[in-house]
């Protein structure tokens, strides 16, 4: 990242007072192992307790909750079957009736730990947690915020066996081995049953094993962002039997090769692809230069990957001559390993001159927004329920609208409304205004009115910056946005969105782990991960597609789709960047993705059934493509080279762009608000040499909008209140300060300037007084002409 720091400490916060606190009000409809006599920290088996709470709420959208804790568990139940008339044959614990719609929750990554008893014995070769087998029905399952360890002395325990389908997830979880040799089978283990996913995979940690992660078996996407994998014995991630995984932010600390795209032995016949974006894959020790950080045996797409350490980043391992060989060096700025068709060696697949690249659209972190812990800053629509169970709204499911409810609740000054396990219908339009920075379904369902129609939940104006809709189940909701503060949806199965026609600055969209029907971005800056989209729009002639880019900045790492109609279409200017993307069953006549005026580029594109792929139109000319014509292309590139990004996001991880000087420590495992793992800080101090110098390289010369960000203030973590910032422009040089006592968690602008094309440079310096410096990233925005 820097040759020119000294030092550059990572430091990772352990201390209850900076880790999550996950709570919920006693009538939110939570199952509490607890209550099932699960005791924590006491040295006892808790697998029954927990099996039970299981086997009592089978398949019903309930949320099963961990207090901070250990949770001694064993396979008792397996050694024991008389004990379990379901006959728990694959794991300590394991998900009941169709095991689907069951969501494990921690109060804290670092603090709720289910830990294989060391009474287990040596042999045990089954897993912690197994989360359902084939077919692909295993809606909504999750696991957050807890660490699960195979503890000592099981080198062939698995941690979790993990499975979901079209939405569902892992978040915030560590699985480890405390064996000292780091001695186990699989951390992850999403190799175990065919047809796993959709799903959503990010701030996962695995410690030791012979593999962090196994992927197998592609039936739909599977996407990852910000994995951490260490110390692991044979692999650090292995995919094969033709998955295809799109992954961001892959950190590895590792011996042997991070990530094989590999044959994974037995009949496995290799044959998968990956996209790996924005990662830092560290070889440790002499057998690692001796490697490369990923070996490819088919289909790959890297950007922005570095593999210090190792002796070159990607190596080539395909069959009959094809594709590209791997570069040499220890950093990929873009790879892919096959061109297309007569080019197969070559490049980027094109219907007119476009650059020989991907479009590479500025990425923002997901916001985190921070979990109201004070639960007297809670209300939910039972709270304002008039009447009786089916007599008056305010009580869920019976067939009366609960629109008046719930909006009470959004009014009563509470941060969190919350929705208890249930269904709740919205007739009307609901208003997040306000105090409200979450809406929060406890894992029910939303439904729209009983005679057909959207119920639609708006984001208006209010006091928060960041509002985040999540964990609801919401078949016949329209989302929309009528303001320009940024909003965030998460884990939805159902719905759909629109930005209102009549707003013109509609703030930035965040969607990651979501099932919606056909969806309108107008105008909107939008970013994605695993985002699913099914139905026969080509059916249905007043849609378009199932999803239209009208004007926007689309951008999606993740997209699985379904049955006929084209998926994306770009129209008056918009650009569209899909990472990743799958297509499930038949396709009709419609074009699979239409650029019209517009710019579009996509990597990583699996799935067949289309007759054309890509249709552009340009200065009035279309061109279109078949599947013959594209032939496994693992880049589509529809964009003239006028069409470049109109903004440069560097955080401090960057690899190339940043130089750190000085003694900075580089601090991760902190409360969200910053951007990548991580952010920087330093002491203030006069004559300080200290600094953070941002060299953007900018696409096209014009007025730029300068931006920093800096980490959320915390209790005994000052910042400076006049933090030098200097800006060389095309005009001269700029010194200005900013003040980092406020303005936390969000882009704050420095100025307007002048810039040519090419490298820039800004820089932040700790020459100051009055506490700490902290540096997270630095955004150039292009400011349109005539404005």
């Amino acid at each position: 990242m820097s040759r020119f720091s000294t030092t550059v400490v990572l430091c990772v916060w352990t201390s209850a007072a900076f880790a999550e606190n996950v709570v919920f009000p006693p009538d939110a409809g939570v199952v509490d192992v607890t209550t099932y006599g699960a005791v924590p920290n006491d040295g006892r088996d808790d697998t029954r307790a927990i099996q039970k709470a299981l086997a009592d709420h089978p398949t019903g959208n309930h949320l099963f909750y961990l207090p901070n804790g250990v949770y001694d568990v064993s396979d008792v139940l397996m050694r024991l079957p008389e004990d379990d008339p379901d006959r728990n044959t694959r794991a300590c614990i394991e998900l009941r009736g169709s095991k689907k719609r069951n969501i494990l929750q921690g109060q804290s990554e670092l603090g709720t730990i289910l830990r294989l008893a060391d009474s287990v014995p040596a042999a045990f070769d089954g897993a912690v947690l197994n989360f359902g087998q084939a077919p692909a029905q295993r809606f909504r399952n999750a696991i957050r915020n807890m660490t699960v360890s195979i503890g000592t002395g099981h080198p062939k325990a698995t941690g979790v066996q993990f499975n979901a389908s079209n939405q569902g997830t892992v978040h915030g979880v560590t699985i480890k081995t405390e064996d000292p040799g780091r001695a186990g089978s699989v951390g992850l283990d999403m190799r175990h049953t065919d047809e796993i996913g959709p799903l959503l995979v990010e701030h996962l940690t695995v410690e030791g094993f012979d593999y962090g992660v196994r992927t197998a078996w592609q039936t739909a996407s599977q996407t990852f962002e910000h994995v951490t994998l260490r110390d692991q014995r044979r692999f650090g991630w292995q995919n094969g039997f033709s998955q295809r995984v799109f992954v961001r932010k892959l950190t590895s600390r590792n011996a042997v090769p991070a990530f094989a795209n590999v044959p994974g032995g037995g009949r496995d016949p290799g044959q998968g692809g990956v996209v790996l974006l924005d990662s830092e894959l560290v070889g440790v020790g002499e057998e690692a230069i001796k490697q490369a950080a990923v070996r490819n045996h088919k289909s790959a797409y890297l950007r922005n990957v570095r593999g210090p350490g190792y002796g070159r980043v990607v190596s080539r391992e395909m069959t009959a001559y094809r594709g590209n060989a791997g570069p040499d060096g220890a950093e990929v700025e873009e790879y892919w390993a096959n061109g297309v068709a007569d080019r197969r060696r070559g490049g980027a697949f094109s219907l007119f001159p476009s650059p020989d690249r991907t479009l590479r659209l500025p990425v923002e972190e997901t916001p985190e927004v921070a979990w109201e812990a004070d639960l007297a800053r809670w209300s939910g629509p039972h709270r304002f329920a008039e009447g009786g169970p089916g007599d008056g709204p305010g009580h869920p499911d019976d067939a009366i609208d609960d629109t008046v409810a719930v909006q009470r609740a959004i009014d009563s000054g509470v941060t969190t409304v919350y929705l208890p396990r249930g269904t709740w219908r919205v007739g009307g339009t609901l208003v997040l205004r306000g105090n409200v920075r979450r809406l929060l379904g406890c894992e029910s369902r939303m439904v729209g009115p009983r005679d057909g129609g959207p119920g639609i939940v708006r984001v208006g104006d209010g006091t928060a910056d960041v509002v985040v809709v999540e964990r609801l189940e919401s078949g016949g909701i329209r989302y929309e946005q009528a303001t320009g503060r940024t909003l965030v949806l998460k884990n939805l199965l159902g719905g759909s969105y629109a930005t209102p026609k009549d707003v013109e600055r509609p703030g930035p969209l965040f969607v990651a782990d979501v099932v919606f029907g056909p969806s309108v971005f107008r105008g909107q800056r939008v970013w994605a991960r695993q985002y699913d989209t099914e139905g026969d729009t080509e059916a249905d002639p007043d849609v378009a597609a199932k999803i239209v880019n009208d004007g926007g900045a689309l951008w999606i790492l993740g997209l699985k789709t379904e049955d006929a109609g084209t998926v994306v279409r770009t129209t008056a200017g918009g650009r569209s960047e899909i990472l990743g993307a799958i297509h499930v069953g038949a396709a009709g006549e419609e074009p699979r993705f239409e650029v019209v005026d517009s710019a579009f580029s996509a990597a990583g594109v699996y799935g067949g059934a289309f007759r054309s792929v890509l249709s552009e139109t340009r200065d009035g000319e279309t061109r279109v493509a078949t599947a013959k014509d594209i032939a496994q292309a693992d880049v589509i590139s529809a964009f003239p080279a006028s069409a470049i990004p109109d903004e440069v996001v560097l955080d401090t991880e960057s690899p190339t762009g940043v130089e750190i000087v000085g003694e900075w420590r580089l601090t991760a495992d902190y409360p969200s608000g910053f951007l990548g793992r991580g952010f920087h800080t330093t002491k203030a101090a006069p004559g300080s040499e200290a600094a953070v110098v941002f060299t953007p390289n900018l696409p096209a010369a014009g007025e730029y909008e300068v931006a920093l960000r800096w980490t959320p203030q915390r209790s005994g973590f000052g910042l400076a209140k006049s933090v030098p910032v200097t800006i060389d422009h095309a005009d001269g040089t700029a010194e200005t300060t900013v003040d980092q006592s406020q303005g936390a968690a969000r882009w704050n602008p420095v100025g307007t300037f002048r810039f040519e094309k090419g490298i820039a440079k800004i820089t932040l310096s700790a020459n100051t007084r009055g506490g700490n410096v902290a540096a997270d990233a630095l955004r150039l925005r292009r400011v349109p002409k005539g404005r």
